[in-house]
């Protein structure tokens, strides 16, 4: 990046490469007669003609600098550029003879005859050092008061820093990417192929994600092949092919199709990853039950026999655990475990690497498996005596350890006195609400066969999963269409288009915050209206699916919605009037955007299946393509739009990401109540607004909300039969 900026360091003040475009005068106005016209240099100062001397007034001087770059490109394309800026001229008192012996005095520049012919070293020192310049320079605004202008060099410098950098950046990168990942693929997908569900981080630990993250981080690694209608690799089977072992091999006896699916078409590969990702959650549901069962299973077994014999007050002798029934690998691991280390010398250095028994090297004395003697100073004087000793002493040891071993206690309930069946009863009693679930077998006392219960966990998650599930037909991918958010008066570049799921089930539109604050955020021209229950103007709206707890208990499967926007649809209707919609939006929203019964009947939505399309008669615009996908929900990282950074947008900006910051806890700085917002102004109201929310002294407001009104107008549409468009039918009205 020097060898780039260095250039301009070297050139800037050398006036053999400079060419003067204009001269200025103290407020930074040209002063068209500067130049000679014969000679295109400045006027002179000697004695002449009024007319042609310097006029008054010569301060600054705007100069144009080319620099060619060709040379530090790797292509070896033509790179040159042409800089601008202002340098400072002596200014002073000048005085010349008129042929006609009137002397005349003009303030103007000092320097005598032009002073772009000087050398690099007579310019610097009769015009740089006296004016203080140290280099480039643009004339500031004149402020109130002011007579003169003067030079903003830091500005200056800065910006012709960085339009070098940015006419370098390809070249500046290549070298960097060059330096630091001599072996970097960049071709667009390389990326996609090292995407893996279970990797190395950065600090040596594995880490594995779960199917669902994996597919969002092979859709991002995607993204710069998102646009070609072919993919360069084929990204469906290459997600199957980096799933962690446990998952592939129970996806593969589910489905072999990835092993001879080759089409690379886009809308192909797609379909097939959403296929595919479908099988690997189901199978990552199957895969973490069976963990889940014989993991629990192992720990309630242990947990409970312990407390069941604390509970009855049985000690076994000379065990400080207390009848805790610690197997002998559980007790290795306590006691060799991160928490307790060994406290013994010897043991300790055997396990934190491997001593020799007879040269003490870091080596076996003996091949654990041949039981051959492999230390290499075997022959040495006293090494085989120091080996067999270590060895026996090793030996006496374990014997010793053995003898410390407790054997397990069987315990019989009906051999209890009557006491300690109460006890035991009284525990079990508090203990059954997790261990009934397991069983579907319900007995008149739990406690006639206390060992029962860990057969029947073994046996629980043996049985798991081997069978297949009730036999009917299931489908997950749902229909989907794509909506593009904002007004009308918007460009389409800076309007955000969203994917929903078309729900004709739901009661209402509805949204995970997560993906559409940090869109709204990003996009706040699109917002018409922010509602809050907060205020305590409206009560939250509970949202609940198909599924409930016993006796109607809906605790666990629902969530508050707090906030609902009032979006801008790009569209318009048959009558010419604008499009909003209102979503709810909440933390536990299972889907991205549902559009809801509101939507399909307020827009008299007909979806054809049979095309794959979505036709909405109050809308005037073509069908919307129907896409059969998963369901998706995923946080969302929008970046604004510079055409939208407004400080009219300030107050809704502010809004969005106050709740972002109450619903997710994100770092985002406390909302400050902005500036009170009126209705005249347009960034957030239009001429036909419905119900917008104003953030004025009092917080958000809410004024009464009116549906729009729709007004059905005939169009003339092509007939089904003719695909050629050669006879219009104006028989087929809205109404049909």
């Amino acid at each position: 990046m020097s060898q780039w900026t260095s250039r301009l360091m070297t050139k800037w003040a050398d006036p053999a490469a400079l060419t003067v475009i204009s001269y200025h005068n103290l407020r930074g106005s040209v002063i068209n007669s500067a130049v000679d016209t014969a000679t295109g240099v400045l006027k002179d100062i000697t004695d002449g003609t009024r007319n042609t001397r310097r006029p008054e007034g010569v301060k600054f001087a705007l100069v144009r600098l080319p620099l060619d770059f060709t040379d530090l490109n790797p292509s070896g394309a033509a790179t040159s550029t042409n800089l601008e800026y202002f340098l400072p001229l002596p200014y002073g008192p000048v005085t010349f003879t008129e042929p006609t012996g009137t002397d005349v005095t003009r303030n103007t520049c000092t320097i005598v005859g032009d002073p772009f012919a000087l050398t690099k070293e007579e310019f610097k020192a009769q015009v740089l050092i006296p004016c203080g310049c140290s280099g480039p320079g643009k004339i500031k605004d004149l402020q109130l008061g002011e007579s003169e202008c003067t030079l903003d060099e830091v500005e200056k410098a800065r910006e012709l820093n960085n339009a070098i950098i940015t006419l370098g950046s390809d070249a500046i990168f290549s070298r960097l990417k060059e330096l630091a990942a001599p072996q970097h693929d960049s071709s667009l997908h390389s990326t996609v192929e090292k995407i893996k569900q279970s990797y190395i981080d950065d600090d040596g630990n594995t880490v594995t994600l779960t199917v669902h993250e994996y597919y969002n981080a092979t859709l991002r690694a995607a993204a710069p092949i998102l646009g070609l209608l072919q993919f360069p690799i084929n990204v469906a089977t290459n997600f199957v092919h980096n799933l962690v072992p446990e998952i592939k091999e129970r996806f593969e006896a589910k489905s072999k199709s990835h092993l001879t699916f080759s089409n690379l078409d886009r809308d192909e590969q797609l379909r097939m990853l959403e296929m595919y990702l479908g099988i690997a959650i189901m199978v990552e549901k199957e895969w973490n039950s069976v963990k889940s069962v014989v993991k629990t299973a192992m720990s309630d077994t242990h947990a409970f026999c312990a407390k069941l014999v604390s509970a009855l007050g049985v000690q076994v002798p000379d065990d400080p655990t207390n009848a805790s029934f610690i197997s002998a690998a559980e007790e290795t691991l306590r006691r060799y475990g991160k928490k307790r280390q060994p406290t013994n010398a010897i043991i300790d250095n055997i396990i934190k690497e491997i001593i020799c028994w007879g040269c003490l090297g870091k080596h076996r004395y003996r091949d654990p498996h041949t039981k051959e003697i492999i230390c290499p100073n075997k022959d040495q004087p006293g090494v085989p005596e120091r080996a067999a000793k270590a060895h026996a002493d090793y030996r006496k040891k374990v014997t010793e350890r053995k003898k410390g071993f407790i054997e397990r206690k069987k315990l019989k309930f009906d051999d209890l006195p009557a006491a300690q069946k109460e006890a035991a009863r009284a525990m079990l009693i508090k203990e059954a609400s997790s261990l009934s679930s397991l069983s579907d077998a319900k007995s008149a006392d739990p406690l006639d066969n206390v060992a029962s219960y860990a057969t029947m966990l073994i046996n629980t998650a043996n049985s798991c999963n081997h069978k297949p599930p009730l036999p009917i037909e299931c489908d997950n991918r749902l229909p989907h269409i794509t909506v593009t958010l904002g007004k009308l008066s918007m460009s389409e570049e800076s309007c955000p288009h969203v994917r929903v799921l078309y729900d004709t089930g739901a009661c209402l539109s509805s949204g995970y915050a997560g993906f559409w604050l940090p869109i709204l955020e990003a996009h706040p021209g699109i917002v018409e209206a922010l509602y809050t229950s907060d205020q305590g103007d409206y009560n939250p709206i509970i949202l609940g699916g198909i599924v409930t707890g016993n006796n109607g208990d809906m605790t666990k499967h629902t969530t508050a919605l707090t906030l609902v926007a009032q979006i801008h649809l790009r569209y318009e209707t048959t009558h010419g009037n604008g499009i909003s919609h209102t979503i709810a939006l909440g933390t536990d929203v299972g889907v991205n955007t549902i559009f809801g019964n509101t939507f399909i009947e307020g827009m008299k939505c007909n979806h054809d299946d049979e095309h794959g399309i979505v036709d909405a008669k109050l809308m005037d615009c073509p069908p919307f393509k129907v896409t059969k996908m998963i369901p998706q929900r995923y946080d969302t990282n929008a970046k604004a739009k510079s055409a939208q950074a407004d400080p009219n947008y300030s107050a809704i900006v502010g809004v969005l990401r106050h709740y972002r910051t109450r619903m997710f806890g994100a770092t985002s700085p406390a909302l400050v109540p902005p500036p009170a917002i009126t209705n005249d102004e347009a960034s957030i109201t239009s001429e036909d607004s419905r119900g917008c929310a104003i953030w004025g002294q009092h917080g958000v407001g809410h004024p009464k909300f009116t549906p729009p009104k729709f007004e059905r107008k005939k169009r003339t549409r092509f007939h089904e039969d003719d695909p050629t468009a050669s006879v219009l039918r104006d028989d087929w009205t809205s109404d049909q």
